[in-house]
């Protein structure tokens, strides 16, 4: 036979795995007694330990676009079709929130945990909860996790959809979106001229009461709320300016564009004013000459201009809310919580696998020590190894 294709094992070899498998069964009782002990105290241990569940919920942050009810906004005044920066509310941003003292003490509060977690402040409360609560997320599909571990079923699926409801309700509390923003910023700016307008109707039907001139000629209307109509716009754009200065600055293109289109109405309505003082003005014929009479015009145009102003301001603010009301529901819930069947914790059976396990290769590594030790007695050589380890580690004097 061919020696180069045969692998042979010497004697040494064999003796070796001899003299390992030897020990073993030689010491084979305190193997078995060290592993199937730890096993079943393992066992005893989880069976004490209280059964904990878990209950889970399942939602998925909504990103925000442009859509066809942006289309409509476009159709409702010139802001509406300022198109806003894209809401990007990543998961995480959600999970944050999740784990914020705000949501945590109400969860603290409705479920009275400080008292059943036995903690004296609500740091340790907060700490408590975050340790039974996990917030996870999906890197593939953005959703988020929110489980909730407690020895009631029925309450871990409680705290769980109360995480979820208190995030929904947190969400749409806060400004997170330009929309938003906006329709805030439109929400003060109507209530002001609402008012002002208000104002100047009492004024005029104050004066009418007072002086007795209760109409004009149509032609003298329509000069008024032609003039009214072009202050309004002004005003308009001098708004869109306040709104885009909160997310652009001015060298930004379109800022500039807006800043020339209002120069551009300012120097219209300058150059009509003018030509209407050059020619015959129907504002001021025979019968409104009299001081009262141009008091009288001064209130009507006041009036019409507020009129005009509430009106585009008014749909500014419906588009801006049904935009914010698109962008509003972030969170979609795709499961809610339900009270488990089955134990989250302790996992009994992987318990005693582990420890019966881990006992082995203890016992193992101990029994190997103990037959080194025994052999070290009368070996003077390995004895002198011993004794240099030993003192090295010190344990003996030198």
């Amino acid at each position: 036979m061919d020696e180069r294709n045969n692998i042979t094992v010497t004697d040494d070899d064999t003796v070796d795995l001899l003299d390992l498998l030897i020990v073993v069964l030689k010491r084979k009782r305190i193997i078995l007694g060290f592993t199937f002990g730890l096993a079943f105290l393992t066992a005893i241990i989880s069976l004490i330990m209280p059964e904990i569940y878990k209950a889970s919920a399942k939602i998925f942050p909504v990103t925000a676009s442009e859509s066809g009810v942006s289309q409509l906004l476009g159709q409702l005044g010139g802001m509406a079709g300022i198109s806003m920066p894209e809401s990007k509310g990543s998961p995480y941003l959600y999970v944050e929130m999740l784990k914020s003292n705000t949501i945590l003490d109400e969860i603290i509060k409705k479920f009275n945990l400080k008292e059943l977690y036995d903690t004296d402040t609500m740091d340790d409360t907060r700490e408590a909860l975050l340790d039974k609560a996990s917030f996870s997320v999906d890197k593939q599909s953005n959703i988020i996790t929110i489980s909730v571990y407690d020895c009631d079923p029925s309450r871990s699926a409680k705290m769980a959809n109360f995480f979820v409801d208190k995030l929904i309700e947190f969400t749409n509390n806060l400004a997170l979106t330009e929309a938003s923003k906006k329709r805030v910023f439109f929400e003060k700016q109507l209530k002001e001229a609402f008012t002002k307008l208000q104002e100047a109707e009492s004024r005029l039907a104050e004066f009418q009461s007072k002086t007795g001139i209760l109409k004009i000629d149509e032609q003298t209307k329509a000069l008024i709320e032609a003039i009214a109509t072009f202050k309004a716009k002004i005003v308009e754009k001098e708004v869109e300016l306040q709104v885009l200065s909160t997310f652009l600055t001015p060298d930004n293109p379109r800022f500039k564009k807006l800043e020339e289109e209002l120069r551009g109405l300012k120097e219209k309505l300058r150059e009509f004013e003018e030509k209407k003082q050059k020619r015959f003005d129907p504002l001021i014929s025979a019968k409104m000459i009299s001081s009262e009479g141009l008091e009288y015009l001064r209130r009507m145009r006041e009036v019409k201009f507020n009129e005009t102003l509430y009106s585009i301001l008014l749909k500014q603010y419906e588009a801006a809310r049904l935009e914010e009301a698109k962008e509003k529901d972030v969170i979609q819930v795709i499961d809610r919580a339900i009270p488990p069947e089955k134990r989250a914790k302790p996992k009994r059976t992987l318990m005693v696998l582990i420890a019966a396990f881990s006992g082995f290769f203890v016992s193992l590594f101990f029994v190997f020590v103990l037959e080194f030790l025994e052999k070290a007695k009368h070996d003077p050589e390995s004895g002198e190894k011993v004794k240099l380890l030993k003192m090295y580690a010190g344990l003996t004097r030198k």
